[in-house]
């Protein structure tokens, strides 16, 4: 695991956004991004893959730039630690992320797609589908209700 980039999703979007403005750029995931090549050309550009996967909250409004999770602040660079090295600072970044899971699922409600069908799609697998629809599964469990 690369350390400025941890497990943060905001900081591997970086990555992929930088990907699409040059494959060949310095980029913490470039070489695996680059592997994966004709995935990424399937949405055309950055844009068309943040809208495929529902990720507009995490975008700064002209779509320019991903925002961070921990500051809220559009990305600039990849600097290490990428974790919050403060109770404060995790609090910020707990919120943001939380704030940033509940509008996308509201995105993906606005789709029109139940609990059961979502299940259905991803091959049966009520964690999947939990985590697109939580609220039709019981909290802390893939268990249906």
């Amino acid at each position: 695991m690369d350390p400025r980039i941890a497990d943060r999703f905001d900081l591997t979007l970086e990555c992929i956004r930088r990907h699409y403005l040059d494959p060949l750029a310095e980029n913490p995931l470039g070489e695996r991004l680059a592997y994966y090549a004709d995935f990424f050309s399937l949405f055309g550009d950055f844009d068309g893959y943040a809208r495929f996967f529902l990720l507009n909250d995490l975008l700064t409004s002209d779509r320019s730039a991903v925002r961070s999770l921990m500051s809220g602040e559009p990305l600039s660079a990849f600097v290490a630690p990428a974790f919050a090295v403060s109770p404060t600072e995790y609090g910020e970044y707990r919120q943001r992320s939380i704030a940033f899971v509940k509008a996308r699922n509201g995105r993906i409600l606005q789709l029109g797609v139940s609990p059961e069908q979502s299940a259905d799609a991803m091959h049966g697998c009520s964690v999947c589908a939990a985590a697109i629809a939580p609220t039709a599964y019981s909290r802390g469990s893939p268990q249906r209700r």
